[in-house]
């Protein structure tokens, strides 16, 4: 129930938003974010985080997605200054799970991120295409992750 409310809220808002003025969240890059609810994830067994995201340029580890606290957090971003997209999970124990793209996006140009989670582990997508399994626990409430 809690994920259909949630999915219900989410399609209000893009319509909302798309009805007034059909724009996108810009940011500008000088700290700049949205906040959600520090508890949203962890009863999710299933999840699906995604979001379309264009680079205006490319900045030390500009970071679209991410949520969570220091050494207990997980996101995309691009790896230093470079064209490297890599989406990490740190978890309760501080392990590391990373998957890097060398060299994969070029700025001024769309790309539909996609990271799904369930019990058989989780997925990264790249436009609708699978780029690597990650081998962790899939589920959310066992990296314990809060905002």
């Amino acid at each position: 129930m809690r994920y259909l409310s949630l999915y219900i809220l989410f399609i209000l808002v893009i319509s909302l938003s798309a009805t007034a003025q059909n724009r996108v969240l810009d940011f500008d890059g000088k700290g700049s974010y949205v906040t959600l609810p520090s508890d949203i994830y962890l009863d999710l067994e299933e999840a699906t985080i995604e979001a379309w995201v264009l680079w205006k340029q490319i900045t030390y580890y500009a970071q679209p997605i991410g949520f969570g606290k220091p050494w207990e957090m997980m996101g995309f971003n691009n790896e230093d200054t470079t064209r490297t997209l890599q989406f990490y999970i740190y978890d309760q124990q501080r392990r590391l799970f990373l998957i890097r793209i060398p060299e994969i996006f070029q700025t001024l140009r769309w790309y539909h991120l996609a990271r799904v989670t369930g019990k058989d582990g989780m997925k990264l997508y790249l436009n609708g295409v699978v780029v690597e399994p990650i081998r962790s626990p899939g589920v959310f409430q066992r990296w314990g992750i809060r905002t």
